[in-house]
């Protein structure tokens, strides 16, 4: 399993990846089928590009990575997730009537521009914004697991349970 945290700049990251010959390791990675799990910078790399700079992403959806409209940036603090269905995750599993996670980010991935792949929304500002995406062998979120109290544990134990059985 590849874990791809972040906190960071898009482009500075596409450039290092890059230069330190990991973009395409991670993308044949992927590829491969292996296991992919990417945590805010994390999820922005796998789409095509961002707004944030001009270098060409990982491409693995077919979307791009869009500045939050919004005078309040940062999107910093807890917001509450709006489960859909999901393979790698079986969200009912969750034992509260609500999720909230822990968000802190300029750049997201704009609910109506996503791939057919969204599992997590959330709102801030009156947007729908993405809060997780997956595919067959990878599953990205725009919020911190790490941060985001007893949820992130419980998602952190789910994601590594799902892998763990295939």
């Amino acid at each position: 399993m590849l874990v791809v945290p972040g906190v960071g700049h898009f482009d500075l990251a596409m450039k290092k990846l890059e230069e330190k010959g990991l973009k395409l390791l991670i993308q044949n990675w992927i590829q491969k089928g292996n296991p992919y799990i990417g945590i805010c910078l994390g999820m922005h790399i796998l789409f095509e590009s961002s707004e944030e700079g001009n270098e060409v992403g990982l491409g693995i959806y077919k979307s791009k990575v869009l500045q939050l409209p919004s005078q309040i940036l940062p999107h910093m603090g807890w917001n509450q997730l709006h489960f859909q269905s999901s393979r790698w995750v079986d969200w009912s599993k969750w034992s509260q009537p609500t999720a909230w996670a822990y968000f802190v980010h300029s750049y997201g991935v704009i609910q109506e521009v996503a791939e057919s792949h969204v599992c997590a929304t959330t709102k801030y500002e009156q947007i729908q914004m993405v809060a997780a995406i997956e595919r067959e062998n990878c599953f990205a979120m725009q919020f911190h697991p790490e941060k985001s109290s007893q949820f992130g544990l419980w998602l952190w134990q789910q994601l590594l349970k799902k892998k763990a059985a295939s």
